[in-house]
């Protein structure tokens, strides 16, 4: 995933990929979560629905779509397949703004991301098609140093599912001592912690933007049993 951050209002392309460069994704859907910068997504291929704040928004190939910081949101794809490009923009955007961009701009950069050519190629198309979605009048490239939004990606996206420490040990190329020590380093929780913040906020925002049984809200955050949710939803209250 690639983070866009403003400093010293300078927005800076931040590449977390252990060899800098973009990724592709082709995950067909993702759990209910939110960001604290806007996210941008590129499709690349097929047809995505976002789930947008309770609206749907239906994005075709060649379209990228900007969603707004804090917007609960989840992604679903139409006829289970999707190829796309996200990245984070660091910027105040309030409205989710969709549009279309050139194929071959799109084209150019999936093959330079497959074939992984020097980043600066793709800097400039990644600049323009912010440039459609956002106005940007100067953005800057560095790698980046930091654990943090690696690790509260890791939770948004898979909290859902069964997960431990070694697999996010996995995605963060760490030894799982070491995972430990970064996680507790760059969020001041633990690895429980952090999993069970992330599926008590989405829970707790189930509960007040849709009709869900508690039951149904515990199987969707990764529950197997109502009991064991809320147990856990009592403890963290």
């Amino acid at each position: 995933m690639n983070v866009i951050e403003v400093k010293h209002q300078t927005p800076r392309i931040l590449l977390d990929d252990i060899e800098g460069y973009l990724r592709i994704n082709r995950v067909p859907h993702t759990p209910l979560h939110n960001h604290l910068y806007c996210e941008v997504h590129v499709i690349t291929e097929g047809e995505a629905v976002f789930s947008i704040d309770g609206e749907t928004h239906r994005v075709s190939e060649n379209h990228a779509i900007l969603i707004p910081p804090h917007c609960y949101h989840a992604v679903e794809a139409e006829n289970g397949k999707i190829s796309r490009i996200a990245f984070y923009a660091e910027h105040s955007a309030e409205d989710v703004v969709c549009k279309q961009i050139a194929s071959g701009l799109i084209a150019e950069i999936y093959q330079k991301t497959q074939e992984k050519a020097d980043i600066s190629l793709i800097y400039n198309h990644l600049f323009f098609i912010l440039n459609e979605l956002i106005s940007l009048k100067e953005l800057n490239i560095c790698p980046l140093d930091d654990y943090t939004l690696q690790i509260r990606e890791f939770f948004s996206l898979n909290y859902a599912r069964k997960i431990t420490l070694r697999d996010l040990a996995k995605e963060l190329q760490l030894s799982e001592m070491q995972t430990q020590r970064v996680i507790k380093k760059h969020t001041g929780k633990t690895f429980g912690e952090n999993l069970l913040f992330q599926r008590m906020t989405v829970a707790e925002n189930l509960m007040k933007t849709t009709e869900m049984t508690l039951s149904e809200i515990a199987e969707y955050v990764g529950y197997q049993s109502y009991c064991g949710f809320w147990k856990a939803y009592q403890k963290w209250r």
